[in-house]
């Protein structure tokens, strides 16, 4: 595949793991006959449904095994009657606020932030963790949590350690 160019694809299928739902997905795009995998959040991959049009921009060198490319290897965008909308990489802009002296007027600090669409895992722990203070109290849950070492599914406000196995993971 060139590098930088726009090539026209096909969604042919997704695969969003039950319990990974959020932060991962894979979206099966069939391009010039080949089949590749893209690994997206699987927020991302539910939008697109089977036989719809997109366009796939891959950076050079990054398809691995012919037919897989990571999170940070392409660029895809939805095809609609009013043009090209890009699905992935998702949203993302930095801002910059800078605190001024009121003496002098000089630069005392620098704010940088960027702001994003949550995709991956730690982000939806870090959202669920600020909507337990926002929304919910001790008697009100908001997050179900699943333990990646032995599975154990756990309700909780906070990520907590596994009953079962004593992990944190």
């Amino acid at each position: 595949m060139r590098s930088r160019s726009r090539l026209e694809g096909r969604v042919v299928g997704s695969e969003i793991p039950r319990f990974k739902s959020r932060w991962f997905g894979i979206l099966q795009v069939e391009v010039d006959g080949s089949e590749i995998s893209l690994l997206m959040s699987g927020t991302v991959a539910q939008w697109f449904d089977t036989g719809e049009p997109v366009l796939l921009e891959v950076r050079r060198g990054s398809l691995r095994d012919g037919s897989r490319l990571e999170f940070d290897d392409y660029a895809l965008w939805r095809v609609t009657e009013e043009g090209p909308v890009q699905a992935w990489p998702v949203f993302s802009r930095d801002y910059e606020s800078q605190r001024l002296s009121p003496v002098t007027g000089e630069p005392v600090y620098t704010y940088r932030i960027r702001a994003r669409e949550a995709t991956y895992e730690r982000d939806f722990e870090a959202v669920a963790e600020l909507e337990q203070y926002h929304y919910a109290s001790e008697k009100e849950l908001v997050a179900l949590w699943r333990c990646g070492a032995c599975g154990e599914i756990m309700e909780a406000n906070t990520k907590p350690t596994c009953p079962n196995c004593g992990t944190d993971e």
